[in-house]
């Protein structure tokens, strides 16, 4: 091997290096894969424990879960035939959604009872079975706790 070429590595490993260390939130943000990927699993998640608390367990039974999302995502339990806003004093448990979203949430295909904001995006899903506990539409953050009870209806979810 040349010895130009060894420098030529040494350089380029150096720059990648660097690359790596002072621009990695800047690569974050033109792939936000790791994020998406979080959510979805939340998602999945969620839908697991009300199937098993749904057909696994008996009307009162619960469970507590822990919502587990990127730090800049708001995710909504929402009932698809009331968007009505909340009116809670602090903001992250706000529900208000604009005229757009409120069509594709009500959608008869659609029947939204998630909703979540995500940096510049929304989107939602539908969880078989999953109600919403109280009166009012919510919305949660990462590390916030959720009750899950069976009801007649279905799954309840409320804040803990």
């Amino acid at each position: 091997m040349q010895v130009g070429m060894v420098f030529a590595l040494i350089f380029a490993i150096i720059f990648m290096g660097f690359l790596f260390v002072f621009g990695g939130d800047m690569l974050a943000l033109f792939f936000p894969i790791g994020e998406h990927t979080q959510i979805k699993k939340m998602i999945i998640d969620l839908e697991k424990k009300v199937d098993q608390l749904h057909w696994n367990t008996g009307l009162g039974s619960s469970d507590i879960m822990t919502i587990s999302l990127p730090g800049n995502t708001k995710f909504c339990f929402i009932d698809p035939l009331d968007l009505s806003a909340s009116s809670f004093i602090v903001e992250w448990k706000r529900w208000s959604v604009d005229q757009t979203s409120e069509i594709i949430i009500q959608d008869e295909q659609n029947m939204y009872n998630i909703w979540y904001f995500y940096r510049n995006e929304q989107n939602g899903y539908k969880i078989n079975h999953l109600i919403r506990g109280g009166s009012k539409n919510f919305c949660t953050r990462n590390g916030v706790k959720i009750y899950l009870e069976n009801k007649r209806d279905g799954v309840s979810v409320e804040l803990y």
